[in-house]
């Protein structure tokens, strides 16, 4: 498990039991995915990511395909618990 999935879990959980709709659901991953990177840029790289990542920023900023499904799987996954009944 990579940090930036662990990332997309808990923002699809959150998106999820907020009750997010549409634009606002995927505002909150694209916000959960630059935060997640901003963290990664300082903390790990050092302010270098061009030495850790092959593409530099472009490898740091990408959320990645599977991450995306996984936060959309989620996401609904909570939504629908916990909104089922509303």
């Amino acid at each position: 498990m990579t940090v930036k999935f662990l990332s997309a879990c808990f923002a699809g959980a959150v998106a999820g039991i907020l009750g997010l709709q549409n634009w606002a659901g995927f505002a909150l991953f694209l916000a959960s995915t630059l935060f997640t990177s901003f963290c990664i840029y300082f903390i790990n790289c050092h302010g270098k990511p061009k030495k850790y990542f092959p593409d530099g920023w472009t490898g740091l900023l990408s959320p990645g395909q599977e991450n995306a499904f996984t936060f959309i799987l989620v996401w609904t996954l909570f939504f629908g618990i916990v909104h089922v009944y509303d």
